[in-house]
């Protein structure tokens, strides 16, 4: 199976790190995004966008290609969801706060990750990128909450860096 990343919030450092670095490998990237607008012109403009690239001498402006939006709030996107986040590889949430892990119900970022953690098959790597000091364990709690009793849970969440 191709390595897929699917990530969570476009704002800077979503599209200027994972996406960029996800496309710019040649991995197949989407990205779940409740900014109606976004979404729709990302779309309009075929899946690219430009970025700026600080370097010591200046700035480097960088068109990405090949990102696909999706609204969870659209039932169709929400399909295409959780069949992208059955089969990725990778995925990372980079949201203004921790408190929309939760947001959304079955929708929520959290209950969309657990699913795909209880799935059959290789292990999906996460990134946590809020800037909170604990984002990683408040994600894996909020995660382990929502998996099914039948799932075997790990005796620790690993943390940080590898």
């Amino acid at each position: 199976m191709p390595p897929s990343f699917v990530g969570f919030g476009f704002g800077p450092i979503q599209s200027g790190i994972f996406v960029r670095e996800a496309c710019e490998a040649g991995v197949e990237a989407a990205v779940v995004e409740i900014d109606r607008d976004l979404v729709a012109a990302i779309r309009a403009a075929g899946g690219r966008f430009r970025i700026n690239a600080a370097h010591a001498d200046g700035l480097e402006a960088l068109e990405i290609a090949g990102v696909r939006l999706l609204d969870p709030n659209d039932p169709s996107d929400l399909r295409e969801i959780r069949t992208r986040l059955a089969a990725a590889t990778d995925a990372a949430t980079a949201l203004p706060s921790t408190a929309a892990y939760a947001a959304g119900g079955s929708r929520s970022v959290a209950a969309m990750l657990a699913a795909a953690c209880a799935r059959p098959g290789p292990a999906l790597v996460v990134f946590a990128a809020e800037n909170h000091a604990d984002a990683a364990r408040a994600l894996a709690a909020e995660i382990a909450a929502r998996l099914p009793v039948w799932v075997a849970r790990p005796a620790r969440t690993r943390v940080g860096e590898p």
